[in-house]
């Protein structure tokens, strides 16, 4: 048995004897170029955790990623070609979260309980480097502020530290959120993101980029319904430019209070989240932060930056590589 395959064991037999015997599900597969991963959730978790198992062995950080409200385990592993693989394979040991609230759930949940128990897995050994995407990824920021003792270091992907700024977007989502009769909306149907279009994957993984074709499908079907309730979360967050949380006393403050280094990085036409809204410096005050705004994002004339940024050809090159370097400096 190799080094990393016995370590990927004995991390699922501790996990499974500290959750408690036959409470932890964990489906083990082989991606497309032969990465192992791993996938564990409880009755009862909020969110699916996929284990990148790193290719070798090296002296470096955990990676927990955190994803974004809607998208399911497909935008970090594109059929084996995204975000997640790439750093498994710098040598990395990445966790993927995506969200899966059910009815009635609450934004502030996700960020302080499920989101928390994500790291508390991830990082069972040593402090983490948590990477946020989009608006479901601004718990980072929340873990960081709870539990720095287990962040090593934090990278925002357009995620909004100041979501008051006027965002045709997600007024769009309080204006679907005000007219739901349901307990959930579906992501595909909020046109003005532009998320639910036939042809938007087949261009933004296609076009010029080095990702399969196939992928396109398979990102299609990743798109997930979000509780109405956590939409009107978002809608209030906007309109009030904060999120009352529990333990702090809101998003903003749970920001300010954040001292690990901070990378945050927005495309120049993000339709999701602006860059102003994301490249707020004032708006984290006590830690040594860096940020980046992108121009050389694909279809970001189209205002379709925020997938972009994580899921477009340039991403690797662009956005890929300053995750892998800012994590490389952490170690």
């Amino acid at each position: 048995m190799s080094r990393t395959s016995l370590w990927v064991n004995l991390v699922v037999l501790i996990v499974t004897s500290s959750l408690g015997a036959g409470c932890l599900t964990v489906r083990e597969r082989v991606g497309v170029r032969g990465g192992a991963t791993h996938e564990w959730s409880r009755p009862g978790d909020w969110f699916t955790l996929t284990q990148h198992a790193p290719n070798g062995w090296r002296d470096l950080p955990p990676v927990l990623l955190v994803g974004e409200l809607g998208l399911g385990p497909e935008q970090f592993d594109l059929g084996g070609r995204g975000l997640a693989p790439y750093l498994a394979r710098r040598g990395f040991d990445v966790f993927a979260l995506t969200w899966r609230p059910p009815p009635g759930a609450h934004l502030a949940q996700l960020f302080e309980q499920e989101a928390v128990e994500a790291l508390r897995i991830a990082a069972a050994n040593e402090p983490a480097i948590v990477v946020g995407y989009g608006v479901g990824g601004a718990a980072a920021f929340v873990q960081a502020a709870e539990s720095p003792e287990r962040v090593r270091g934090v990278v925002a992907l357009a995620v909004p530290l100041d979501a008051a700024v006027p965002n045709d977007a997600l007024a769009a989502v309080a204006r679907a959120v005000a007219r739901s009769k349901a307990d959930f909306v579906p992501l595909a149907a909020l046109a003005p993101l532009g998320w639910g279009g036939a042809d938007l994957y087949a261009t933004l993984l296609t076009h010029g980029s080095a990702f399969a074709p196939g992928v396109s499908e398979a990102m299609r079907a990743a798109l997930t319904d979000v509780p109405v309730t956590v939409l009107a979360d978002v809608a209030g967050w906007m309109s009030s430019g904060d999120l009352r949380l529990a333990a702090e006393p809101s998003y903003r403050a749970a920001a300010a209070a954040v001292t690990a280094p901070v990378l945050a990085i927005c495309g120049v036409a993000d339709n999701v989240v602006h860059a102003e809204a994301a490249l707020v410096p004032e708006a984290l005050p006590k830690s040594h932060a860096t940020f980046e705004i992108l121009q050389r994002l694909e279809l970001s004339s189209d205002g379709y930056a925020h997938l972009a940024l994580v899921q477009g050809a340039a991403a690797p090159a662009e956005v890929w590589a300053r995750i892998a370097s800012f994590a490389e400096a952490m170690r």
